[in-house]
């Protein structure tokens, strides 16, 4: 028998359940900070999305449901947005260009956002 089979056949279930760390208590999961955190929204943004306060993941997900309603889409190229809407314009004025990449939609953003 070589050291592997003797180790093997030493352990029965019970010294494997008796190494077992016991599970530590639960604690109270921790909310609200990063992107869940509410900010102060920009007059202009606020208008938009229709709210002052918000956290950074709401303001995006509100900002693609007026993007799809709006249709502001460009369908030759879906990764870019079509700022033909006066509101979205007066939001995303700093890309100085008449649409702008989704991915970097949060770059034009930041101006508007203030950390509460």
């Amino acid at each position: 028998m070589n050291m592997n089979q003797m180790n093997m056949n030493n352990m029965n279930p019970m010294n494997m359940n008796q190494m077992v760390a016991p599970p530590a208590p639960e604690q109270p999961k921790k909310r609200g900070g990063g992107f869940a955190k509410d900010v102060q929204l920009s007059k202009e943004l606020a208008a938009l999305v229709g709210s002052d306060r918000m956290p950074r993941f709401e303001i995006i997900k509100k900002l693609w449901q007026i993007i799809r309603s709006r249709k502001l889409q460009d369908p030759s190229n879906r990764q870019y947005i079509m700022l033909r809407d006066p509101d979205m314009m007066l939001v995303f004025r700093e890309a100085g260009t008449d649409r702008i990449k989704a991915f970097s939609m949060m770059k034009y953003l930041k101006s508007h956002i203030t950390p509460l």
